[in-house]
């Protein structure tokens, strides 16, 4: 399988983040791994993000690309493993997170609609499977990161009333080539953000999110999914809404004072507002990727072929 990428459909990337390699990490990572082998569909390239560190006890080499990245964070792990895949699909999934058989059949569906982008599948906890953890993300008009879903009855009416920007990045399903012309997002995105940043570009080129009820995966721990939504992200908010052109919605001033107003007692908030005021030394790089944008928006090339250097001034990650 690996050695005939072109007959790949789907990528299934798994990014492996851990700080210190604890035992119960590197079960989690396991359990999703397992999860991920038996439920592939025939014409899937997994690829697996990580330190080195692992040394596959498991003998899985002729089943898994093994990549190895020397930087924990997400977004350089994500870039690089998008770098080496050749499904016309990618799956974004992190440990904690296990799939059921069945799941590719709705995306195949879903992805005859040419302008579908990406798709948001629902993640539940798999302590109590009739309630969402998460369905999808979206960004306010202070462009803070927010959390869809969560506590949802898995088959109430108001499911069908979420309009997700985007998938989350515990689980997301992404058109490869939009992806890969898009570019390494490393640079310029923090982790916590790197789900939004997607959904944003996306966004901007034209392309559409779907939510999609019919694929359920469910997560170990949902307090670790749900606690990055009080991580604090306000530069890179404020990044985001100038890439994009939506800073004309506030004033910067004002963004800030509507994060610190949220919750006087949640200390993140302070600092996320704060963070705001800080951006503007970032703002040629920002200009680069907006530009970047555009040119590819306006070229069909693209959609056929993936550009090899697509943001200005990134330096070249390579696999160890």
């Amino acid at each position: 399988m690996n050695g005939c990428p072109t007959m790949n459909r789907f990528s299934i990337v798994i990014p492996v983040d851990w700080d210190n390699q604890t035992e119960n990490e590197v079960q989690r990572f396991e359990d999703t791994l397992a999860s991920v082998l038996r439920s592939r569909p025939h014409q899937a390239q997994i690829l697996v993000v990580h330190d080195g560190s692992y040394q596959d006890p498991h003998g899985l080499g002729s089943e898994v690309d093994w990549i190895v990245e020397s930087s924990s964070s997400l977004a350089n792990q994500f870039d690089l493993a998008v770098t080496a895949s050749s499904g016309e699909w990618i799956v974004l999934i992190r440990p904690g997170v296990e799939l059921d058989e069945g799941w590719e059949h709705p995306v195949e569906q879903a992805f005859e609609n040419p302008q579908t982008g990406s798709l948001t599948p629902l993640i539940v906890p798999s302590s109590q499977p009739a309630r969402i953890t998460v369905a999808g993300v979206d960004a306010d008009a202070a462009g803070t990161r927010q959390l869809l879903g969560c506590g949802q009855k898995l088959y109430g009416r108001s499911l069908q009333r979420l309009t997700p920007l985007g998938p989350s990045s515990h689980f997301g399903i992404y058109r490869r080539s939009i992806i890969s012309a898009i570019g390494r997002l490393g640079c310029l995105t923090e982790d916590i953000y790197l789900d939004v940043e997607l959904a944003l570009s996306l966004q901007a080129l034209g392309f559409s999110n779907q939510l999609c009820s019919e694929i359920v995966a469910t997560v170990d721990r949902e307090s670790r999914v749900q606690a990055e939504s009080r991580q604090p992200h306000g530069t890179t908010a404020e990044r985001s809404l100038y890439r994009y052109g939506r800073q004309g919605r506030s004033s910067r001033w004002a963004r800030t004072l509507l994060d610190m107003a949220r919750s006087p007692l949640q200390s993140w908030r302070l600092r996320h507002g704060l963070q705001r005021l800080t951006s503007q030394r970032d703002r040629s790089a920002d200009q680069s990727f907006r530009r970047h944008l555009a040119i590819i928006k306006h070229t069909e090339s693209w959609r056929e072929t993936a550009l090899p250097e697509s943001i200005p001034g990134t330096a070249e990650r390579r696999a160890a």
